[in-house]
């Protein structure tokens, strides 16, 4: 397949949104009813529910966006709080200076990368994104090192580890956000050195993998338990990695961890459990925002590969199921965050994405309901900001470390945070822009 129909498939597998619809259809809003499940299969029927209205009477662009404007302004700020450009440093919070963990880097990034999509000619956001990619990334990484794992040993391998200078232990789920943001600077930035630094991660990756307990990648080097937080981004990364290379063995990598998560780890409802202990029979009871998110663009990027209706169906009801675990129902129409999935805003974010590629690939009515309660509950988080520019991590739900409601002062200021608000406020903005008026299947 030629290269530029491949980076064109990852622009629309990945990144989602930024081919807006000639022809748009236009489709009811959802129906929200009620706290169940049946709450969100309903809105796939096409009843009513309040729409994601625009708060302007503009033409919808990112500039008149309230919540892209906002998340673009946010993400300045968190680079102007957390990142020095003079050392090359992420710290780890407003109040820990010290040297910010790899999952941290990668949430950074991830914010970066989503803000240069929205707006790829803001200077700020350019000249942070380079930075961090090309002098703060390579300080993390490992190279040319043996993993002995129950699977084998593997030589040469190259990953990130948890601390700056190859210090700490190194993680799977850590490698897998990171190597998702070097196929993301790839596509962005058209460098293939990104490609290559991002095959270095799938090797890495893989050396995770074995078949106790039914299949699936390691969480880290103590090789005891096996979770969603990991397979999840890998999987995806695998699938990137297909679509970068047509490399074969990737996209059967990307299948074979999609089925051990399918048979192993997700309930009746298309929920995806956190995790599956060492004992290989446990499952973590938390069904986490993140997981559902990275399983719904699972399932929707291998259905985009493969055509198989199968990964279509599963997309849509493990979306349906998310937005019933992220929004609790008060009645006449409202809806909060519900405190129990969030953990922190950057795993809010994740659940965010994944529901844009479902209206991506024909679930739109679906995604309609969840941005609808999102608006809602962003409306609310945009009364809380504070002096330093962040915003209430926890959405308003009165959960974590900070509650803005109680005391303004007391934010959680982990680099999580504001790059998770961040995130979703800048995706929100470009689904009302580019993805809403997409049909539904």
């Amino acid at each position: 397949m030629k290269r530029c129909f491949l980076l064109l498939l990852i622009l629309l597998c990945f990144s989602l949104l930024f081919v807006a619809c000639d022809e748009p259809t236009e489709t009811s809003d959802s129906a929200a009813a009620s706290s169940d499940l049946q709450d969100s299969q309903d809105s796939e029927a096409g009843t009513s529910e309040e729409s994601t209205a625009e708060t302007t009477t503009e033409a919808p662009s990112l500039e008149n966006d309230i919540y892209a404007q906002a998340g673009l302004a946010l993400a300045q700020q968190t680079c102007a709080n957390y990142y020095d450009l003079r050392t090359h440093r992420l710290v780890t919070s407003l109040t820990d200076r010290g040297d910010a963990v790899i999952w941290g880097v990668a949430s950074y990034i991830e914010m970066l990368a989503d803000a240069y999509r929205a707006y790829p000619d803001d200077p700020v956001i350019q000249r942070y994104y380079l930075d961090v990619l090309n002098q703060c990334l390579p300080r993390y990484k490992v190279s040319d090192a043996t993993i002995n794992a129950p699977g084998g040993i593997f030589e040469h391998i190259s990953y990130y580890n948890a601390g700056k200078g190859g210090k700490g232990d190194f993680y799977y789920d850590d490698n897998a956000w990171i190597g998702l943001q070097l196929f993301n600077a790839y596509e962005l930035l058209g460098d293939k050195k990104y490609l290559d630094l991002a095959e270095e991660v799938l090797a890495f990756l893989w050396t995770g993998w074995d078949m106790r307990g039914g299949g699936g990648i390691y969480w880290d080097k103590t090789f005891g338990g096996k979770g969603t937080c990991t397979n999840g981004p890998a999987g995806l990364c695998f699938s990137l990695g297909y679509l970068a290379t047509q490399n074969e063995t990737y996209l059967e990598h990307a299948k074979d961890i999609y089925d051990f998560e399918y048979k192993i780890l997700r309930d009746e409802k298309g929920l995806y459990a956190e995790g599956l202990e060492g004992d290989w029979h446990s499952k973590k009871p938390w069904r986490a925002a993140y997981d559902q998110g990275t399983m719904v663009a699972s399932a929707a990027m291998l259905y985009a590969i493969t055509e198989d209706e199968a990964y279509f169906t599963s997309m849509k009801q493990t979306a349906a199921a998310c937005t019933t675990l992220l929004f609790k129902n008060m009645g006449s129409g409202k809806y909060v965050m519900n405190n129990n999935p969030i953990f922190k805003s950057w795993c809010v974010g994740w659940a965010v994405r994944g529901e844009m590629l479902a209206a991506k690939y024909g679930a739109n009515n679906l995604s309609k309901s969840f941005f609808s309660r999102l608006s809602q509950v962003l409306d609310e988080t945009l009364k809380t900001k504070d002096e330093n520019g962040q915003y209430d991590p926890y959405f308003c739900s009165g959960t974590g470390e900070g509650n803005w409601w109680t005391d303004p002062n007391s934010f959680d200021t982990d680099i999580l945070q504001p790059c998770g608000v961040a995130i979703v406020l800048v995706m929100t903005g470009l689904y009302r822009v580019n993805l809403s008026a997409l049909p539904s299947k």
